[in-house]
Order: structure tokens, then sequence, then C-alpha cells
């Protein structure tokens, strides 16, 4: 009869045989250790694959993150049902409007569109408009011939994989402008000026597009400061940064494994930055903490003290 230890089951006859090498050999502690972490390794390396293919419970509805190993085991998931099903909903609106659009894969070039093509091009031959790195990234090349190419993604990994964009950059994003609203109503100056030049290049416009995004030059430097931790101002202009190596600031990495939701965050912080210096002048709130502020680097990088601001309406 063939019987495989569960992955837990595994480690305990691991942990219960180097418990009694411990007592009987304490001279062998180290071997003990270095034993169990081999076996640990190559369990997670080998058999954690086959443990789920023989005993796996299928799902009819998968979550989109991480929910339903935890709900296999211990009955919750790490996100509410609310929120999966939120997400689920609008994403999955969103996935099937770009796919009755025909002409969907020549109006958008976005993150969501490309992995909507691997979606459609199961058996298909490899898209012209694709590189072969792009190719490399969402699909396997079959071995049965005729340069087919063989689907490696599904509807509710294309859901997933939006979802985590959203989810990393909206913490991180939040946070950033967080500081920068709080530093601006604490140096008023500063605030003044972002605001003239946010004035001069959208005048009288309410909507920001992209090209306006590229011409926010102080709106650069005071982004760049806050992340930086307050450096001189000076230390962002375009002749300054000129003067040393580009690598010297790197807030979403550098080269192929750079931050994928670069764009989007820079977009989404000088929109939204823009549109608030625009519309209200801030102020410190009584009794906030002075500058530099204390910083709390566990997790996602936050100040230690709450920090408020008065708002005032233009």
């Amino acid at each position: 009869m063939d019987v495989q230890l569960g992955i837990g089951e595994q480690f305990v006859l691991i942990g219960a045989v180097s418990y009694v090498i411990f007592k009987l050999l304490p001279f062998y502690l180290a071997i003990a250790l270095i034993f169990m972490a081999i076996l640990g390794y190559i369990i997670y390396l080998y058999y954690d694959k086959t443990y789920f293919d023989r005993h796996g419970i299928p799902s009819q509805k998968p979550n989109l993150f991480m929910g339903n190993l935890l709900q296999l085991r211990h009955g919750r998931s790490l996100f509410m049902n609310k929120t999966n099903t939120f997400f689920k909903e609008v994403l999955g609106e969103i996935l099937d409007q770009r796919r009755a659009d025909k002409e969907a894969a020549e109006k958008y070039t976005d993150f969501f569109q490309l992995l909507l093509n691997a979606l459609d091009e199961e058996n298909s031959s490899q898209d012209e408009n694709f590189s072969t790195e792009d190719s490399d990234i969402i699909h396997d090349q079959t071995e049965n011939g005729g340069g087919k190419w063989k689907k490696s993604i599904s509807r509710i990994e294309i859901l997933a994989q939006s979802f985590v964009v959203l989810l990393a950059g909206y913490e991180t994003t939040a946070t950033t402008l967080h500081m920068i609203i709080y530093i601006l109503a604490k140096l008023p100056e500063i605030q003044d000026r972002l605001r003239d030049e946010i004035n001069n290049i959208l005048e009288d416009r309410e909507d920001i597009g992209y090209d306006d995004i590229t011409k926010f030059q102080y709106m650069n430097q005071v982004i760049f400061e806050t992340m930086r931790m307050y450096p001189a101002a000076s230390r962002f202009s375009p002749e300054e940064k000129a003067k040393r190596d580009p690598l010297a600031f790197l807030p979403f990495g550098y080269g192929p494994r750079n931050c994928i939701g670069m764009r989007f965050a820079e977009f989404e912080i000088r929109a939204t930055l823009a549109y608030m210096i625009k519309h209200y002048k801030f102020y410190p709130a009584p009794n906030s903490p002075n500058l530099p502020l204390e910083i709390d680097s566990r997790g996602l990088l936050k100040p230690k003290e709450t920090l408020y601001v008065r708002a005032e309406k233009l």
C-alpha cells in the first residue's frame, strides 16, 4: 500500500529523531540541526507538489490571494470574502469588456491587456506584437511542432495578478502621499512654490494628463526628497542629478526585476498630489510632531506617530 506522510507529519518525525539525538548525544547538536535543515529542504523541494497532486481539493470559486489554502486547513481567509468578491467582480467586469472589444489588443498596452492577450492565445502562433521576452514571461513553448504556443495562465490568475498590483501599490502610495502632505504643511514656502508650478502647468483645467505629469519638475524634487527622508531640496534638481551616478537613488529598483508598478505609482502620486495642492492649502494640526519624523521601519515604512494636518479649501 502506497502511504505518504504529510509535510507536517514528516517534520514531526524529523523533529523527534533530532530530539533523541540531542538528548543522547549533546555533542552532535549541530549535526542534528543540519540534518533537520537538509531533510526539510528536500521535503519542501520534492514532496510539496506531489502531496497536493494526490490530496489537493479543487476549488470551484478560487480566491484572489492565498484564500483557498487557509480555508482548506482552518476555514479562514487572508482577506474578507467581501474584499475578494469586490475585486473579483470589478476586475472580472473589466476583463469581460476587454475581451468583447475586438480592438482591445491595439487600443490598450497596459499590464492587464498583456495578461489578457496571453489568455486568448491558447494553441495559436506567437503574436507578432509580442517580443521574445514577453512570450517567455507568459507562455511555455510546446514540443509538438508547428510553432505552437501553449497557454500557461488562467482567468483567475489574471485577476489575481491584477489584484496584487493594486494591493502592492495602495499602501505604499498612500504612505508616501501622507508623508508628503505633512511635510508640505510644515514647510509652507515649499508648498506655495509647488502650487505655483501646478497652476502654471494646469492653468484652469481640472483634468490631469500624462503629458502634464512629465512637466512637474519641482514636484519630482518634493516627492524624491520625501522618499529620501529629508535631504537638502537642491539634491534632486536636474543639475544635481546629472552630477551623480543614476543608480545612487533606486526607490523602485533597477533593471528587468524593478517594480512592475513603477509607472502606475509615479502617475498616481503625481496626479493625486497635483489635485490636492491645487485645491487645498495644508497647515500642521495642533501638537503635531516636528521634523524630522521618527520612522517605524517594521514592515512597511511609516511614521511612528499619527500625523494630522488641517486642510483649507482654496
